[in-house]
């Protein structure tokens, strides 16, 4: 009992005298789902614009806690399709898409470099509530979707996130990239319509730096 207790008490410790950071992205978002499929499997629909930001702090010198907020856009249209058959169907949407993740990030290496910079990888994980709000610009295909489609606008994923950075004087100026496992089939409105036993999905790639709060406000955390 007394061990558990010891290891408790070091771990909120570790949290009350960790540091912390901010940080900022930008970059493209990506849908992936039954629309405007591509050659590619990484790839689908059209890229749109993602913002980040984000306020992590350090549990030790592998692990994070990290809580984010995206804001982007997605968007597939059939006519951009690798496929006759969906070239031919014609259908398409766009939506706003806005997520709020609670992640655990790991730096997986780290490599020390001349100048005192340092080179790192990582990865995070956790979970995501995301909003999104498919519309349609043929009013025969919202009529269709009004008719035969049911869903929340509110949903879950599961976030998947790699990052390379170069650490300078505190600060990682990194390129991530995300993927997300969703709970939905919804993100384009369309299920029943097109395949109801699929799931959509989307990702990001995007730049960005992690500021520790230090150099903004002149303390360890907010």
């Amino acid at each position: 009992m007394k061990k558990f207790l010891l290891i408790g008490l070091m771990f909120v410790s570790s949290l009350a005298f960790s540091q912390c950071y901010l940080g900022v992205s930008a970059g493209i978002s990506n849908y992936y789902g039954d629309l405007s499929k591509s050659i590619s499997p990484f790839s689908s629909g059209s890229a749109r614009g993602a913002l980040g930001i984000e306020y992590g702090k350090a549990i030790n010198n592998k692990w994070d806690f990290m809580a984010s907020f995206n804001m982007a856009g997605l968007a597939a249209d059939d006519i951009a399709s690798s496929r006759l058959e969906q070239v031919q169907r014609g259908y398409e949407f766009r939506s706003v898409l806005l997520e709020f993740q609670g992640l655990l990030n790991l730096e997986l290496f780290s490599i020390e470099l001349e100048g005192g910079s340092k080179l790192t990888a990582g990865t995070s994980t956790g979970l995501s509530l995301i909003y999104f709000n498919p519309v349609h610009a043929d009013p025969a295909l919202s009529a269709m979707a009004l008719q035969m489609e049911d869903y929340n606008n509110f949903g879950f994923a599961i976030p998947v996130n790699l990052y390379l950075g170069l650490e300078s004087s505190g600060v990682v100026y990194f390129t991530q990239l995300d993927t997300r496992y969703v709970f939905t089939d919804h993100l384009d409105g369309l299920s029943e319509l097109v395949n109801p036993n699929g799931r959509d999905s989307f990702g990001y790639f995007r730049f960005g730096a992690r500021i520790p709060m230090q150099n903004l406000i002149g303390k360890d955390c907010l």
